[in-house]
């Protein structure tokens, strides 16, 4: 007995303890302690897409103009590649076209490979100097698109692509495209909501979605193949998407 005091007296923190926990055990099983049960609610929510789009008239087009020369000789191709190519910068320059909206985009000089047969057996060997010289030309001004696709297309390029229509991107602000598309998600929302007899709460979050544009047409022809051609600059289509996520109430 004298023992089993001083064990105690020793490990009287952990006795206590044990005693507190059979008690609570005792108690709970007797009904006179009651747990309740925690729940946790989950938010409801409701997602939707929202868009927006508008018409603008297409405000600059674009070309590239190509030269391409053979020669036997790598020098004279590349000599008469570079006059031809400098001819064309010079009648761009009179029309009107400033010197940052022309650039070299491309520049190629290779040797052909020429087939023939020795003695039945197919062999190649190195034929003439092909150099290639790619100006790409930049019109901001709409209104001339007419006077510069003939004017291209009258001088030496041997290859001529445009005009490709497009927008001037640096004067759209996609903002207001981005406010409309969110406001065009919140009326979904809202009208989902009042049909299941709920009421929208607030925007919990939003982010902007990829929607494809319209692109304009482009045209493409050989040189001398468009005089008096007239085109018409048309319109692009811009739009915005957004998918919303607002909270039920």
């Amino acid at each position: 007995m004298q023992q089993l005091r001083q064990i105690v007296l020793n490990h009287k923190p952990y006795v206590f303890t044990i005693l507190v926990l059979a008690t609570f055990v005792t108690l709970s099983t007797l009904g006179f302690i009651k747990i309740g049960t925690v729940k946790i609610e989950v938010d409801q929510t409701i997602t939707v897409t929202g868009s927006s789009e508008k018409q603008k008239k297409n405000e600059r087009a674009t070309y590239s103009a190509g030269v391409t020369v053979t020669n036997a000789e790598k020098a004279k191709a590349v000599s008469e590649a570079n006059e031809k190519s400098s001819r064309i910068t010079q009648a761009l320059k009179q029309f009107g076209i400033p010197q940052e909206d022309m650039k070299t985009s491309n520049i190629n000089v290779m040797q052909d490979q020429e087939s023939y047969y020795d003695n039945g057996i197919l062999k190649y060997r190195p034929g003439n100097w092909r150099v290639n010289i790619n100006i790409e030309i930049v019109l901001k001004d709409i209104k001339r698109i007419d006077d510069l696709t003939n004017l291209l297309t009258s001088l030496e390029s041997t290859d001529l692509y445009g005009p490709n229509l497009s927008l001037d991107s640096s004067n759209e602000d996609e903002s207001v495209l981005l406010a409309a598309a969110l406001e065009n998600a919140r009326e979904k929302a809202d009208a989902l909501a009042q049909s299941s007899g709920r009421r929208l709460g607030k925007l919990v979050s939003v982010a902007e979605g990829i929607s494809p544009s319209i692109f304009p047409i482009s045209y493409s022809a050989k040189a001398g193949g468009m005089g008096g051609a007239e085109i018409e600059p048309g319109t692009t289509t811009l739009s915005k998407m957004v998918t919303a996520t607002f909270r039920l109430e």
